[in-house]
């Protein structure tokens, strides 16, 4: 159980449950994909309820994160958000790596994205020199 492990089911949900370095805790991050709902200015509790309703119909281990979720005080609520730029370049101005392509924060994908695009920029620059 040393491993983190993802469970994606239908309406653009991701269950994720990894080790937290002590044997008997573990994190549980539960995603998915909805337009603009407010949920992050409601209280905790109510966060909570809302939570629950939008995974209630999940299997795997769901349940029992909805339950730990429950009688944490550890909890945490984020909105993550994607703003897509017409244009990623102006004048001697560019948005490398996260900035210019906003890879998923799940991906782990922001290094990889700015040393390309580095790589890339460096290739283009070099072409005009």
């Amino acid at each position: 159980k040393d491993w983190t492990r993802f469970y994606t089911t239908h309406n653009s949900r991701t269950a994720v449950i990894r080790p937290d370095g002590v044997e008997t805790t573990a994190r549980a991050f539960l995603i998915w994909r909805s337009p603009p709902t407010g949920i992050e200015h409601l209280s905790i509790p109510e966060q909570k309820n809302e939570i629950r309703k939008i995974w209630r119909d999940v299997k795997w281990e769901v349940p029992r994160i909805l339950n730990g979720m429950e009688a944490t005080q550890d909890f945490y609520l984020q909105l993550v958000a994607q703003i897509k730029m017409k244009q990623l370049s102006q004048g001697r101005f560019v948005l490398l790596g996260d900035a210019g392509y906003c890879p998923s924060p799940m991906s782990g994908s922001g290094t990889d994205a700015a040393l390309i695009g580095a790589y890339v920029l460096a290739g283009e620059i070099a072409k005009h020199e």
